[in-house]
Order: structure tokens, then C-alpha cells, then sequence
């Protein structure tokens, strides 16, 4: 009976029971993935206008190039954050080993 109640209460948990380095990577990739779909669909070339000095297409293809310069950054960010955040996650790997005294 206690390995029927030991089931039913691993079943009843909200969130899974990983490590705390699994949940910073996994927050630390929601935050990332949310900035660059909010740097990508706020690109300022919806605003362009004709002047002196830019055409419109000028304008849009100048813009663009700056949002898509903007979320590179943002990957490459984003990619050396992980791989901080994976190097100490393997670094603070429990042991399932026992030591014998």
C-alpha cells in the first residue's frame, strides 16, 4: 500500500520535480523566446515615410535590416546565456553514486 500512496502522490504534483538549474534554463529560454518575438513584431518600418533624405523603400529595407541585426543579437545572447547556464547545470549534477566509508 505505501507504493500505491507513494504513485498517486507523484501524480498529483502541479509542476514536475527537476533540478533548479532546469527551471532557470527553461525560464531564462521563455524570457529570451519573448523578446525576440516582441523584437521581431515591433520593427519600426510600419512608421516609415517618404523624406529628403530616405525613400520609403529606403526606409523599410534600412529598418528591417536593423530588427533582423537586433534579434541576431538577441540569439547570440540568448546562446551564450545557455551555455553558461548548461555548464553549471552539468557541474551541479547530483551524484547517484554512494559513497562507501
Amino acid at each position: 500500500m505505501d507504493n500505491q500512496a507513494e504513485t498517486t502522490k507523484r501524480k498529483r504534483r502541479l509542476f514536475p520535480r527537476w533540478r533548479k538549474m532546469t527551471w532557470v534554463l527553461m525560464i531564462e529560454s521563455a524570457i529570451f523566446l519573448i523578446w525576440i518575438i516582441a523584437g521581431a513584431s515591433d520593427r519600426p518600418s510600419k512608421d516609415c515615410e517618404a523624406d529628403a533624405i530616405l525613400s520609403k523603400q529606403d526606409c523599410i529595407a534600412a529598418s528591417d535590416a536593423g530588427t533582423a541585426i537586433g534579434v541576431g543579437l538577441v540569439i547570440f545572447f540568448w546562446f551564450l546565456v545557455t551555455i553558461v547556464c548548461l555548464l553549471i547545470w552539468i557541474a551541479s549534477r547530483p551524484k547517484d553514486r554512494k559513497e562507501t566509508a
